[in-house]
């Protein structure tokens, strides 16, 4: 009946391939939560069918829903998960790390005092460390961890699962010495970094 997306247009170059008509069509971001919950607790209770889909991966990993899904639970709705894609899975088992545990940050700050503290902390637990990034951001922490975390493996994959897709792996500084080449140019990158020196 109604399907809650990021975007109206990318969610709908999906639902045309599949011939999926929804009733109504939503754009929703957890700062619309407040505004629009109260519509979808009453349609529930009224058994509508209602789905939250992201433009790419899966709700709530880096991407809005979560509270969506806090308010649903709250009032007593138990929502039901169908996993979605990930590039954060895809990207790990091409890291060559060993992903018997890891640690997912998401996006680091913008601030380089920030993301240094947020990596020294966390590179001390010795798991891999997976970071979502722009091209831009990916700039600014491969030159943190090349000049402060040298002693770190890491593995940079672009556009997991589309036509740009690919993986650099090396150590920080051989990351730094690459970081012109066209490959960090443009794309959306999972960062997974071992610091090998503990």
């Amino acid at each position: 009946d109604i399907i809650l997306c990021e975007k109206k247009t990318r969610a709908l170059k999906l639902l045309n391939f599949f011939n999926i008509r929804p009733k109504l069509l939503i754009a929703y971001h957890d700062d619309k939560c407040e505004k629009i919950a109260p519509r979808i607790i009453k349609d529930l209770k009224n058994k509508k069918n209602i789905s939250l889909i992201s433009d790419a991966g899966t709700p709530l990993i880096s991407d809005p829903g979560h509270k969506l899904v806090k308010t649903l639970i709250d009032n007593d709705i138990e929502p039901i998960s169908i996993p979605g894609p990930t590039s954060i899975i895809s990207a790990l088992t091409l890291s060559t790390m060993d992903i018997s545990n890891f640690l997912f940050l998401g996006f680091l700050p913008k601030n380089k005092k920030k993301i240094h503290e947020i990596l020294t902390d966390k590179l001390a637990i010795n798991v891999p460390v997976v970071i979502l990034s722009s091209s831009r951001e990916l700039v600014v922490l491969i030159d943190i961890l090349s000049n402060s975390f040298q002693n770190t493996f890491i593995s940079v994959s672009k556009e997991i699962s589309k036509i740009n897709e690919g993986t650099k792996r090396g150590t920080s500084t051989e990351i730094k010495n690459i970081i012109n080449n066209d490959f960090f140019k443009k794309g959306e990158f999972v960062i997974t970094i071992l610091n090998f020196n503990q």
